[in-house]
């Protein structure tokens, strides 16, 4: 008899360590699911951190550019932040340009920016106008914003389609 009870008490347990190791496994499939799927595959060139901001990092330097006034005028509010590098050596009027629809690429008129040393944050200003016409209007449906040449990295593009 004392075998019968000790068989009953352990198969009892059994149908509930089992419902318990599913219930674990299936949980840890689920997070590692969702973990891998937010992991891009392709490295990606920037980050879209809200609707008019774009976000690059590379070579120690993390680069924002915000779309200052997207309604047709090419004026971007340009961040650079490090720990490493001095960033007041880089002038944005040689190293942007600016390029929208696949056309030629447009040099800036302005960088106001002062001098910061590890942190820069200036107004980037393209011509409103590029042959006779606006350089963005209401038919425009791609807008980058090119940097390069900042803390070793070749190109950051800064992306805004519509």
């Amino acid at each position: 008899m004392l075998e019968r009870t000790a068989f009953h008490l352990s198969r009892a347990y059994v149908v509930p360590i089992i419902v318990v190791t599913v219930a674990v496994l299936v949980a840890a499939g689920i997070r590692l699911l969702s973990a891998t799927s937010m992991v891009p595959l392709v490295p990606q060139p920037e980050a879209i951190t809200a609707d008019r901001t774009r976000v690059s990092e590379g070579g120690e330097v993390t680069v924002t550019a915000t779309w200052q006034e997207p309604a047709e005028k090419p004026n971007f509010m340009v961040v650079m932040d490090t720990h490493a590098v001095d960033l007041d050596g880089y002038d944005l009027v040689q190293l942007a340009a600016l390029r929208v629809d696949n056309g030629p690429e447009l040099a800036p008129v302005r960088w106001d920016a002062p001098a910061g040393g590890h942190h820069r944050e200036g107004t980037l200003v393209f011509p409103p106008e590029y042959a006779g016409k606006a350089t963005i209007d209401a038919q425009s449906r791609t807008v980058e914003l090119i940097i390069r040449g900042v803390a070793g990295v070749p190109e950051r593009i800064f992306s805004w389609r519509w």
